[in-house]
């Protein structure tokens, strides 16, 4: 999982090259996200179009990693390009936590924070 503040740095530059955001669970590597959200085979259907399809057919043979590097971003720039989402707002969550139970937990932010990275909480000191 990357650091949140480099995540939103790199997408606000439009210079993040390794992963897009679906929704507001998390940012997913754009392999997965694109077989998720946007082909017609996915679990979800917000946006389709024949050239994702073509293209992500392509990426799914693709070994060599510039070549799938330019196929990601060219769908990426599609669905850019075509307005495929239009965030209306944005998510800030609060985590509380019994301090006689909980030492410590480095919050990795957005709602994922609710259900993942268990493994960073400390135990409070006796």
């Amino acid at each position: 999982m990357l650091d949140w503040a480099k995540i939103r740095a790199a997408f606000r530059k439009k210079d993040i090259h390794c992963c897009s955001w679906p929704n507001i669970i998390t940012w997913r590597p754009s392999d997965q996200a694109i077989r998720n959200f946007r082909h017609a085979k996915g679990t979800t259907h917000g946006y389709e179009h024949p050239f994702i399809e073509k293209t992500f057919a392509a990426l799914q043979k693709a070994l060599d990693t510039d070549k799938r590097q330019r196929l990601a971003q060219s769908i990426g720039d599609r669905l850019f390009e075509n307005f495929a989402d239009i965030p209306l707002f944005w998510f800030n969550n609060e985590v509380l936590a019994n301090p006689k139970v909980v030492g410590n937990w480095v919050y990795p932010g957005l709602a994922a924070g609710r259900s993942t990275h268990f493994h960073l909480i400390t135990p409070a000191s006796e």
